[in-house]
């Protein structure tokens, strides 16, 4: 059976549950419902025999130029579908989205440690020119930190 690779609707969420309880998913169907009803925020699935096998989530950002750039934030698959080309389908179908609806780039951080998801971004063209690149993160629900 082929791979189906489409954005996420309400009509999904149901069958988001399996993924939902993959230890790297920290949301539940309540808040990815919300999530989806956001104009500016986009989830993507990959369904093998009509289960939902991976899931990547993204979002648009307006920059002071008037030019929107598409932020891909997290792409997984459940681990009995890896190495199976899934992933790379649902990373094609994220870049066609973006490209499609008139992105001016698209942009994905992740680990230098993490070889399968840099793997994954190069084999599409993705660049990473800058050796110094750092991202800074400040959690807000950690304990208060003063400023």
């Amino acid at each position: 059976m082929d791979t189906e690779i489409k954005l996420l609707t309400k009509d999904d969420l149901d069958l988001m549950r399996e993924v939902l309880e993959d230890d790297n998913m920290v949301f539940d169907a309540e808040s990815l419902g919300r999530f989806i009803d956001d104009k500016h925020s986009f989830g993507f699935i990959a369904k093998y025999d009509d289960k939902i096998v991976g899931f990547a989530y993204a979002y648009s950002l307006l920059r002071p130029d008037g030019k929107s750039m598409f932020y891909l934030h997290s792409i997984g698959l459940l681990s009995d579908y890896q190495n199976k080309g899934i992933g790379s389908e649902l990373m094609k179908y994220v870049l066609d989205y973006a490209k499609n609806n008139e992105y001016s780039e698209c942009f994905v951080i992740t680990d230098k440690g993490n070889q399968r998801a840099c793997h994954l971004y190069e084999k599409f063209g993705g660049k990473n020119n800058f050796e110094d690149e750092i991202v800074f993160v400040y959690d807000f629900e950690k304990p208060k930190v003063e400023f």
